[in-house]
């Protein structure tokens, strides 16, 4: 194999290896994303029926 050859070998591998790089970088921000929107519904779901319970509570009291 030439130089040249090799060089672009090489330049193509590195090429190849940033864009799944980069993908996958895409791909992570969105499940992070992702989480965010999961966890902030599910700690507002959470801190809902806790005060339905407290309201509960008290009117059982």
């Amino acid at each position: 194999m030439t130089e040249k050859e090799e060089q672009e070998k090489e330049y193509e591998e590195i090429t190849v290896k940033l864009t799944l790089s980069n993908e996958w970088l895409r791909k992570l921000d969105t499940l992070i994303s992702t989480k965010r929107i999961f966890s902030s519904r599910a700690e507002a779901f959470r801190r809902a029926l806790e005060l339905l319970f407290e309201k509960y509570e008290r009117e059982l009291s």
